[in-house]
């Protein structure tokens, strides 16, 4: 007869008396091998991201942005928007674990469309004078 193991996801307390990097902490601690993540590719093969591996990957953000946390607590860090959920929230989970504040930034598809636009304009400008002056600049991205 087999034996039959079992594998449990231990979860946070839900009375908030842990903050995000203790809950990143918990999941590496206990090795985490419930799915954070779920998401499935062209052909419908499902592809699990547990959450040890989220918070491993989050460590490593944390390491890359801020060694050894070494440096002053509280720096800020915009973020924008637009890359995948995934990579998106690694990136912000890393952060928080390197003691780093994080201001994330996001755009209408609109802005980004008058922005984008602008663009041909403000090339035209700075290879013909130079650095816009900053009214020039707010003029031509609409900021």
């Amino acid at each position: 007869m087999p034996i039959q193991t079992t594998i449990s996801t231990v979860l946070p307390p839900l009375d908030c008396s842990l903050n995000v990097s203790e809950i990143i902490e918990l999941h590496v601690m206990h090795e985490n091998p419930g799915a954070a993540y779920a998401f499935a590719d062209d052909a419908g093969h499902i592809t699990e991201i547990s959450y040890f591996e989220f918070g491993r990957a989050a460590h490593r953000v944390a390491h890359l942005l801020r060694p050894q946390r070494r440096g002053p607590e509280g720096q800020v860090l915009a973020i924008a928007g637009l890359a995948d959920v995934l990579l998106y929230q690694t990136v912000v989970a890393g952060c928080i674990k390197a003691g780093i504040v994080v201001r994330l930034l996001s755009f209408t598809l609109e802005y980004l469309s008058h922005v984008f636009s602008a663009l041909p304009d403000l090339a035209q400008k700075l290879s013909s004078s130079g650095t816009p002056s900053a009214q020039e600049y707010r003029t031509l991205t609409g900021c």
